[in-house]
């Protein structure tokens, strides 16, 4: 039984800002845990939540377009 979607993704410049936001939240959590010796993620998001706000620019999250992905940026990838 398959169970993985194969898709091409047309380049948006607005993804890639978003996956290197995503980055860039993702490590500064990995390096407050290391910091802070724990990898507790309650604890990480207690500790570092704010700060990651105010230094990364993320958006409140809701159904506007600037937060939902157009759908007409996936392709289907044809079966071989």
């Amino acid at each position: 039984m398959e169970r993985t979607i194969k898709f091409t993704m047309i380049y948006d410049a607005t993804i890639v800002a978003t996956i290197e936001e995503f980055n860039r939240c993702t490590n500064f959590f990995l390096n407050l845990g290391f910091d802070v010796q724990t990898h507790d993620k309650r604890k990480l998001q207690s500790l570092g939540y704010q700060d990651a706000r105010k230094m990364l620019r993320l958006r409140e999250l809701g159904d506007t377009k600037e937060t939902r992905l157009p759908v007409s940026i996936l392709r289907p990838v044809p079966r071989c």
